[in-house]
């Protein structure tokens, strides 16, 4: 009989890390109370990337298109705030309602961060004054 082989030590290549998962690299993700405290720098991160994004838009728009953002914005974040709140209704009162809410509140903060950017303002309304005929 032959002696068994002892296993090689190959390294094991990790996943590339993206900007938000390196935030979290100090975090066991397996454990619920991390996954909350990931989501949360996750978020931060991303609401300042949003409000940066946010104003610099609104430096370069009109008046008019400023007041258009500006309501669009409002009603974004009230849509998110019932989105969100949604989708931890299944695990409610569970430690899976948090992980739900707050990966919802990072993934919809994220999609606006990418609308804001490909942002096209709706053209000026010109008032025309009536024709005289």
């Amino acid at each position: 009989t032959t002696a068994a082989q002892p296993a090689a030590n190959y390294p094991v290549a990790a996943a590339p890390a993206t900007d938000s998962d390196d935030i979290c690299h100090d975090l066991d993700q397996t454990v619920t109370v991390n996954q909350v405290d990931c989501l949360d720098r996750k978020f931060e991160k991303a609401d300042s990337e949003l409000n940066r994004s946010y104003k610099a838009l609104m430096a370069s728009l009109s008046d008019t298109q400023k007041i258009t953002l500006k309501q669009e914005q409002i009603k974004w974040i009230k849509e998110k705030e019932i989105k969100c709140n949604e989708a931890g209704k299944e695990f409610e009162g569970g430690t899976m309602e948090t992980v739900l809410i707050k990966d919802c509140m990072v993934e919809m903060t994220e999609n606006r961060i990418s609308y804001l950017s490909s942002y096209s303002a709706p053209p000026e309304v010109l008032e025309e004054a009536p024709s005289v005929e």
